[in-house]
């Protein structure tokens, strides 16, 4: 905020901090039973996607990209356990401690070396 960040670079911090949107967990609630598409529609309205820039070739992608389909690398990763937003430089997720899977499929330990 302080830097003038823009929307959609507060939304990926805020992401990776553990955030859950209300669209999110709305439709979660949607999956469980508890609530209706047509109540989140409702209540949130039609929702909009916010475009963000790839840190590697600077094209603009959909929010919900995780690999950039015009240069192929990870733009955002997922938990592999808790599924919750992740920087790409992590090795282990700040939320549940799960290590990992490095993009060439290996392990990476607490220690940020890869193991076997």
């Amino acid at each position: 905020i302080h830097q003038d960040a823009t929307e959609a670079e507060l939304l990926e911090v805020a992401q990776w901090a553990g955030m859950t949107t209300l669209l999110e967990d709305a439709l979660s609630k949607v999956k469980a039973g508890i609530t209706t598409f047509e109540e989140v529609i409702r209540v949130l309205g039609v929702q909009n996607s916010v475009d963000i820039q790839c840190p590697h070739c600077d094209a603009h992608l959909d929010e919900w990209f995780r690999f950039c389909p015009f240069c192929g690398d990870a733009v955002r990763l997922r938990c592999d356990k808790c599924n919750r937003s992740m920087a790409t430089a992590w090795n282990n997720c700040p939320h549940c401690g799960q290590a990992q899977q490095s993009q060439d499929n290996t392990a990476v330990s607490d220690g940020g070396t890869k193991a076997a």
